[in-house]
């Protein structure tokens, strides 16, 4: 994490958790980078699995409280575009931060830039609906909604059949 190499450091908490789940530094430090990612959903299970194995009470209970905050505050993305920019640049092919930063890039008036980002995650994982999810989100976000038509249509067949997609 100190080495800003958020990827490893996801995986290698998520692999604490995995041999011991109630590991609460692991906890609580993949959902703080979880929420500075804006990957509230996976966030919330976490969250919601550590506080489930937490034996402490007060633990559990802030735990919960930390949960409420995710649902009000959401990460600034100027914060997130000079955080994980770098990252992204040097390891293009970690996706969650991929799409953090180009959604983020898209909310401070760098749309050709987060577009751009998204294109290229989209290239490299054309089955991933997180990476069409982001796509599409990103295009909508930059008010390319023509275009958004047009890439819908390019939906994997897989994937066309799949609820998640029908708010774009």
């Amino acid at each position: 994490y100190q080495q800003r190499r958020y990827d490893l450091a996801e995986a290698c908490w998520a692999e604490a958790l995995r041999l011991d789940g109630v590991v609460p530094e692991a906890g609580w430090a993949l959902v703080d980078l979880l929420d500075k990612e804006s990957r509230r959903e996976e966030a919330h299970r976490l969250g919601m699995r550590v506080h489930e194995v937490e034996p402490d009470p007060r633990d559990r209970v802030k735990i919960l409280l930390e949960m409420s905050r995710l649902d009000i505050e959401a990460p600034d993305p100027l914060s997130q575009v000079l955080l994980f920019e770098p990252i992204v640049k040097e390891h293009p092919e970690h996706l969650p931060l991929c799409i953090t930063v180009a959604l983020a890039l898209i909310r401070v008036n760098r749309s050709e830039e987060g577009l751009r980002i998204l294109g290229e995650a989209l290239e490299r994982n054309p089955e991933s609906p997180e990476s069409w999810d982001a796509w599409f989100t990103g295009l909508y976000n930059a008010s390319e909604v023509e275009k958004l038509a047009a890439e819908f249509a390019r939906l994997p067949r897989a994937l066309t059949a799949d609820p998640h997609f029908a708010k774009h």
